[in-house]
């Protein structure tokens, strides 16, 4: 027969092909993908194909543990897709392979056992995905086996794709000799956690695209080639003499998340216009930063002008900006719910500025707005709409009082949540509190005075959560115990801090106290059993503490998490003590290095915790989960 593609992906009960496929002797495409032959342990459907070039044996629900040695004869296959082989174990029936494979699909095959050498005489390859493929290999053998692998790529002298993508802490750094693959055109390095990229890598003069999405720990992005785009950080290089920036490069593109830096090296407005950013209908996630005080060549209010982004548009940052106002297609974003705005010295208005001249920036509904160092800024016309506000190092925003207007009222009662950090301006001053008759929830966090005023704490009346994270301060604001309606307390970083202030005995409706890095607190207070509707009681860090309060067995508590009190958790241990806590669901205690657990069971059980420190060694991985799928078994989940 000469059926040269055949298509037998998802078929869930193909029954025994063998003889079929046999006949088959021009096939040259043969997928077999989420089928039951590839979810048999045992495939002996090649037998006779020799001709394919093409074999797409991918599937989230595969089995194999290994493919037929036959497919090593297979001397014209070209293409041959293995993504999501969970329990794939070995390569080496590639081994008849090497220089006919031109297109290999490795992912999320976290099985292979991936020996360096296996990837020797593929000289014919030009694209290799091992993304997802070694992230669990983190034992320093294995990380050195990684290196060797990465090595024995760098050799492979037609390689033009390379995905090396979302192998976390297994690839944390790359050889220099990942520069000798001068045909490579695209590098995927997005959620690795590299370090730094090496020189060898700006010189390849084919290389078009680099990603390291999600690569945090990356520093330093060194200069590529004139041709060559990095994403979603895209830095922005002046040309030769009088020539325009590279910025052109992106006219091609049409990514979801896109960050260009260095705005000030842009050479001409028109660069801007040429890349047409307004068209990339993809686009989700937008950055615009220029850098601190360095000299522009192009004026930033006309620059962001012609920097118009899609109406698709759900995320924007702006850093660095120097002008004093905003264009007017900022109020134009239908999509927009989250907006940045930082590091804005000279930006005094929220205003616009159009073709008629300056107007109010009336902008969408967000969830959430975030004002950091624009010290300048002041609301005046009206209040941007916005559910949640994070405001740092900008206390004239807080000190705004805003006229009072129907789009005024509107907008103040969509802002629930309130975050401030690192103001020095004295509570009392907090005019824009009066403006939020929605807030239910307010975060101070190294906040200096928080003296309030019958004024201004009457207009936190509402607040159910209110979280507080000090400077090392001694003692809490005295007016706590006239928000009657609060429900949730955090105090954290109160390191001078004796004893709760008994105001707090007043909030009768509070359901939940989490205490963190209180460590002048020696005990806590008696009339806690008071507080009738409490919960939830989190203790973390206050190595002060030796005992919970008596009486503690009258509290209708849910949920206990004690860490990192020594004393607290010897207390906790003794039976005595254990017997006052019988009714409570959940007694969590871990100390750091060593996890300890003591868990009260009762037959009202609604959930268990585990402690952990935030940095343990991946050989403690097991016997967690070990022990995890114990409770599991013990409570029947």
């Amino acid at each position: 027969m000469e059926l040269q593609y055949l298509n037998l992906s998802g078929c869930r009960s193909i029954g025994n092909l063998h003889a079929s496929l046999g006949v088959l002797s021009e096939l040259q495409y043969l997928n077999l993908s989420s089928s039951s032959y590839v979810n048999c342990r045992k495939t002996k459907v090649f037998g006779a194909v020799a001709k394919v070039e093409r074999s797409k044996l991918s599937s989230s629900h595969s089995c194999l543990e290994q493919l037929p040695e036959v497919l090593g004869s297979f001397n014209k296959l070209k293409f041959l897709n293995l993504s999501g082989s969970y329990c794939l174990k070995e390569l080496s029936w590639l081994s008849g392979n090497q220089k006919s494979l031109v297109h290999l699909d490795l992912s999320m095959c976290i099985g292979v056992n991936y020996i360096p050498e296996a990837f020797d005489g593929f000289t014919n390859l030009q694209y290799l995905n091992l993304s997802a493929c070694l992230q669990y290999r983190l034992d320093r053998s294995s990380v050195c086996q990684i290196d060797r692998l990465i090595d024995h790529i760098s050799t492979l002298p037609n390689l033009g794709h390379l995905d090396l993508s979302k192998n976390g802490d297994a690839i944390c750094s790359l050889p220099e000799s990942l520069g000798n693959l001068r045909k490579l055109h695209t590098l995927d390095l997005s959620y690795c956690n590299i370090t730094k990229i090496p020189e060898s890598i700006g010189m390849i003069d084919s290389l078009k695209m680099l990603y390291f999405k999600g690569c945090w720990l990356l520093s330093n992005v060194p200069q590529l080639s004139a041709s060559s785009i990095s994403l979603p950080v895209f830095g922005v290089h002046t040309g030769d003499g009088k020539s325009s920036s590279n910025l052109v490069l992106l006219q091609d593109t049409n990514p979801v998340d896109l960050q260009i830096i260095q705005l000030e090296k842009v050479k001409s407005a028109e660069d801007a216009v040429c890349i047409k950013l307004m068209e990339k209908e993809r686009l989700k996630d937008l950055t615009l930063r220029w850098t601190e005080d360095a000299q522009r060549f192009v004026d930033d209010e006309v620059l962001l002008e012609k920097l118009e982004p899609p109406s698709s548009l759900t995320t924007l940052i702006i850093q660095w900006y120097n002008g004093v106002s905003f264009p007017s297609w900022l109020s134009e974003l239908p999509n927009l719910t989250w907006l940045g705005l930082y590091d804005m010295k000279h930006l005094e208005e929220w205003r616009a500025s159009d073709s008629n001249g300056a107007s109010d920036l009336r902008l969408p509904m967000l969830d959430c707005l975030h004002i950091i160092n624009c010290p300048n800024l002041r609301m005046k016309s009206f209040l941007p709409r916005a559910k949640r506000w994070y405001v740092s190092k900008s206390d004239n925003v807080l000190s705004s009082r805003v006229e009072c207007t129907m789009s005024h009222t509107n907008s103040s009662s969509l802002v629930t949540e309130l975050a401030v950090a690192d103001c020095e301006l004295p509570l009392h001053q907090w005019r824009l509190l009066g403006q939020l008759s929605g807030l239910t929830e307010l975060r101070m966090e190294g906040c200096g005075d928080l003296t309030g005023t019958p004024e201004i704490i009457q207009h936190l009346s509402s607040l159910k959560g209110l979280s507080l994270k000090g400077k090392d301060h001694e003692e809490l604001p005295k007016w706590l115990g006239e928000l009657t309606s609060l429900e949730r307390l955090l105090i954290d970083g109160y390191a001078g801090l004796k004893e709760l202030d008994e105001s707090i005995r007043k909030l009768t409706k509070l359901q939940e106290i989490k205490l963190y890095n209180c460590n002048s607190m020696s005990s806590l207070p008696h009339w806690l059993r008071e507080l009738t509707c409490l919960k939830t009681l989190v203790i973390n860090c206050c190595e002060g503490i030796r005992s919970l309060p008596e009486g503690i067995q009258q509290l209708t508590l849910k949920k206990l998490k004690i860490s990192n009190c020594p004393q607290l958790q010897m207390w906790c241990r003794s039976r005595e003590n254990g017997l006052k806590l019988t009714h409570i669901n959940i007694l969590a205690c871990s100390t750091c290095p060593c996890v300890q657990v003591l868990i009260r069971i009762t037959e009202k059980v609604e959930y268990i915790v585990l402690l952990l420190p935030e940095r343990r060694p991946a050989a403690h991985g097991l016997p967690l989960l070990r022990l995890a799928l114990a409770f599991k078994r013990l409570l029947r989940f």
